[in-house]
């Protein structure tokens, strides 16, 4: 593979490790979100619309609300994702989800019109998650980061492009490969490329939304451009 260190198990180190960009970044992040720490994830943006997020463990994002007429895929690449799906979106603490529905790997789940539109993520497990998300335009509600306001945004931001967060990686790889006192630890081998290649290929993936599936032709453009990308 053209990057072979670029594993799951790099990037958990990265996390892990405070010397990692991963680390620093969920630390600045959390810094200046005053929200602490579980309620950060590190966004890469792999195309037009199309993002990956590292979800560690026990963090979750805060409840989102996408504009009435967007479409979305979200995919499960690494592990489990607990989605909480709202009736509407609200600055109250206390709201609880009409559905909690958690997610398997390469599971699949879609929004639309009226379906599923307001969600949250939640990584319960203590292994890394990663998901992989495409929209069809990008117009959003979300609680912030003082607990009390709802505020809109109308583009995702992200804190690094594809390429360059596998060089970053594949860095704190070598960085902890050469500080580390043990040579005889097993890890995954698979890398991060491969699997999103692999999800992204398969043609019979598990479609978890709550409702009835609808083969909307909105949906079926974003998957296929899911399908398509070069990862």
């Amino acid at each position: 593979p053209e990057h072979p260190n670029f594993t799951i198990a790099a990037i958990e180190s990265s996390c892990r490790e405070p010397s990692g960009w991963c680390y620093t970044t969920l630390q600045t992040k959390a810094n200046a979100l005053t929200r602490g720490i579980n309620s950060t994830s590190v966004r890469i943006r792999i195309g037009n619309m199309t993002f990956l997020e590292i979800w560690p463990p026990n963090h979750k994002s805060t409840v989102i609300q996408h504009s009435l007429s967007t479409h979305g895929i979200i995919r499960i690449l690494s592990n489990q994702v607990m989605i909480e799906f709202h009736p509407y979106i609200s600055a109250n603490p206390q709201q609880k989800p009409f559905l909690a529905r958690l997610c398997e790997e390469n599971d699949v789940t879609y929004f639309k019109p009226g379906l599923n539109q307001i969600y949250r993520f939640f990584n319960p497990r203590n292994t890394l998650a990663i998901i992989i998300q495409a929209f069809d335009r990008v117009a959003f509600e979300y609680i912030g980061s003082d607990q009390k306001q709802i505020k809109q945004q109308s583009e995702v931001s992200t804190d690094i492009e594809y390429e360059k967060f596998k060089k970053l990686i594949e860095k704190d790889y070598f960085a902890a490969v050469t500080t580390t006192t043990s040579s005889t630890t097993t890890t995954t081998t698979i890398t991060v490329s491969q699997l999103i290649t692999a999800s992204t290929e398969s043609s019979s993936a598990t479609t978890t939304a709550p409702g009835e599936l609808d083969c909307d032709a909105h949906i079926v453009i974003i998957l296929k451009r899911l399908l398509l990308a070069r990862i």
